[in-house]
């Protein structure tokens, strides 16, 4: 019951500007750009349970995302909230219950990246924008072998576990 509470008190921040397209602004991810490249910008969290520094908070909690707003989550990271770009991040940078959904991410980001070099021949080079991320995002998708949907269409974006067990 506490972690779905501290997942639904995190999940709108998140939410708002992954989920809705066109929710991250050029100029949001420009400026979170530059801060990125500075590393004395690096926010550091320190956990009472283990006595260590890590760059996610202790509480943080994966929200459910669709494959687009992991992807840039993934390379852009959460300004708003003060995430870092999570390809940066390493597994001790969340608590165990939470390497789980970081790995199951990082197979879904190698398979759209796998996309990406497979249609243009050459190795993929890190998105500096969100319009960039989103045209990578859009080209490496389209190239990943994925099994059909089980269900009709919804309203909603297929959630990135979904597309992951699509993928597999």
């Amino acid at each position: 019951m506490r972690e779905s509470a501290k997942r639904n008190a995190i999940k709108p921040q998140l939410d708002d500007p992954c989920t809705a397209r066109g929710g991250w602004t050029m100029a949001g991810a420009a400026a979170h750009s530059e801060a990125a490249q500075s590393s004395s910008t690096s926010i550091v969290y320190h956990w009472q349970s283990d006595g260590r520094f890590h760059r996610m908070p202790q509480d943080f909690a994966f929200p459910q995302l669709d494959a687009l707003s992991v992807w840039r989550i993934w390379w852009l990271g959460h300004p708003a909230a003060g995430y870092p770009p999570f390809r940066a991040l390493q597994p001790s940078d969340f608590t165990k219950t939470n390497r789980k959904m970081f790995s199951e991410w990082t197979v879904l980001v190698r398979h759209i990246v796998a996309g990406v070099e497979a249609s243009t021949g050459a190795r993929m080079q890190r998105p500096t924008s969100q319009r960039v991320a989103d045209d990578l995002y859009q080209l490496g998708i389209a190239h990943v072998p994925m099994k059909p949907p089980t269900h009709a269409a919804k309203q909603r974006p297929e959630r990135a576990v979904t597309t992951l067990r699509r993928i597999r």
